[in-house]
């Protein structure tokens, strides 16, 4: 993983920001139709992952806060919590 410098203008250049638990550490790559600049990320889990600006800047769902272990370990966490409530649960 080598981060590339961004060839855009500076203001569009998302390298240092933090969104959420995921911050951009550099420029991934070039447009690619409509999926916007790709740049690299680190989780605060110390894994990184290569994100669309637009999934960055969106955020509209749990999957944006976060990098692909996490969420996996989120929602094995959820299913589990869900796992033991249905168990608890008395039919009558």
């Amino acid at each position: 993983m080598i981060p590339k410098k961004f060839p855009g203008p500076p203001e569009y250049d998302l390298t240092g920001r933090t969104f959420s638990w995921l911050t951009v550490i550099g420029y991934a790559g070039s447009k690619d139709n409509a999926d916007g600049s790709k740049w690299w990320c680190k989780c605060i889990c110390g894994n990184t992952e290569i994100r669309r600006s637009q999934r960055l800047k969106r955020q509209r769902s749990d999957r944006d806060y976060f990098c692909q272990e996490c969420e996996d370990k989120i929602n094995n966490q959820r299913y589990e919590e869900y796992l033991n409530l249905f168990a608890e649960q008395k039919f009558v």
